[in-house]
């Protein structure tokens, strides 16, 4: 079931992409894009590069002090 969820979602979301805006500027969908590569799943945040842990932390995530959290969803 949530495989048919998933596909009614991409469904509206694609009739949804050449509707006009309801209120101010359209917007160029085309002129965006995502060159982020994914990443494998981690179980272990302790594994993350100390680069992603900067990027992260920026953010107001914190991996290093496991006192100050109960879990990590990333």
């Amino acid at each position: 079931m949530p495989e048919k969820l998933n596909n009614t979602n991409l469904e509206k979301a694609r009739a949804a992409a050449h509707k006009n805006a309801a209120l101010g500027k359209d917007i160029e969908l085309s002129a965006y894009k995502n060159d982020t590569a994914e990443k494998p799943k981690n179980i272990d945040p302790s594994a993350l590069s100390k680069e992603d842990k900067e990027r992260m932390l920026s953010t107001g995530v914190m991996l290093d002090d496991s006192a100050q959290r109960s879990g990590t969803f990333i």
